[in-house]
């Protein structure tokens, strides 16, 4: 029977912490809230676990889970991690992002991509997640909790809770993908702004030509620089600093806009940022506006990526754009893997 437990969401109470992480430790599985939505989860190892959450969501046996971190340092253990992997989980940790990883020889060949021997990382910023993990005392496997018919993850606490008690029908209608993720489906992303475009490993940041953070295009901004949205969708990520933007595209792809290179060090200097995390955007709505010179005075690139963070959902993520785009004109096409 699933208990409904209420923790703090900013002060978490220990013992109450302790409870939900007993039931971790004696092999059952708990919903709880992270920075982007509620997932489920279980303790590393448990194939029973794994199985349970496979069946709560409809999922085949192929569903990779994600490896959920209370800092850093629990990840050198699960995973090999370059030089230009470790600057970029540093920029972006804590928040809603899923690193794919090469796992090491520790980590139980179960919870990695048998074709790859990958595995995700993730260091949520939220402080329930935080006080889970820190009490477990390890890092726990974990799925995002989306309902069978849903495309977004649960909200809502006590059904949560409760979903996690409904093994329910395997026959179930299984539910039905976002049209970018349908087998064999071939998607265009617009460009976010005017610009001439640039070869992703010709981008003089190692973070992104390396295509750690995913597989792209890297883009000069021409005349007034006006960012906007390619996209309908919800934004999942909008420092106040203006300088970066993930957004969720209602077609199934996971973008990230950097404008700038280094720029998160002028601290919302130059950048009036229209749009906050959480919010609904629609295609060619304004994220930020940016004044091109305080960034050229600071001395920083303007060089933009504009990346599919969600590559590896993709066959294969191509640059469509020509050597200068418009804002709203195709730059990337991504195409889904055949069933």
């Amino acid at each position: 029977m699933a208990r409904y437990i209420e923790l703090h969401p900013v002060n978490p109470q220990a013992r109450l912490v302790e409870k939900v992480v007993d039931t971790l430790r004696d092999g059952g599985l708990v919903a709880y809230p992270t920075d982007s939505g509620y997932a489920l989860a279980c303790a590393p190892g448990n194939k029973e676990g794994m199985d349970r959450i496979r069946t709560i969501r409809r999922l085949s046996d192929k569903h990779n889970f994600t490896f959920v971190c209370a800092n850093f340092a629990q990840v050198g253990p699960l995973a090999i991690v370059g030089n230009n992997a470790f600057r970029l989980i540093k920029r972006l940790t804590p928040g809603p992002w899923t690193f794919i990883l090469k796992g090491t020889k520790d980590v139980p060949r179960m919870t990695l991509n048998p074709k790859k021997h990958t595995l995700g990382v993730r260091i949520p910023d939220h402080a329930i997640t935080q006080s889970l993990v820190a009490e477990f005392g390890a890092p726990i496997l974990s799925s995002t909790f989306i309902r069978p018919g849903q495309e977004e993850p649960e909200t809502d606490g006590a059904a949560a809770a409760a979903g996690t008690a409904e093994e329910g029908d395997r026959t179930a209608k299984a539910p039905t993908p976002k049209p970018a993720l349908v087998p064999g489906a071939v998607t265009e992303i617009a460009s976010p702004l005017k610009a001439t475009t640039m070869d992703l490993d010709k981008v003089p940041d190692p973070v992104f030509s390396s295509g750690a953070v995913g597989q792209g295009v890297g883009l000069e901004p021409q005349g007034d620089i006006v960012v906007t949205a390619p996209a309908d969708g919800t934004v999942v990520v909008a420092p106040s600093s203006g300088h970066a933007f993930g957004i969720t595209l209602d077609s199934g792809v996971e973008i990230l806009i950097h404008v700038g290179l280094d720029t998160v060090n002028l601290e919302g200097k130059g950048f009036d940022v229209k749009v906050s995390q959480g919010d609904r955007v629609s295609e060619g709505q304004e994220l930020v506006r940016v004044d091109r010179s305080v960034i050229e005075q600071a001395g920083y690139p303007l060089t933009t990526p504009v990346l599919v963070t969600n590559t590896a959902s993709f066959a294969s993520v191509e640059v469509v754009g020509g050597d200068s785009v418009e804002p709203g004109q195709a730059l990337i096409k991504v195409t889904a893997p055949e069933a």
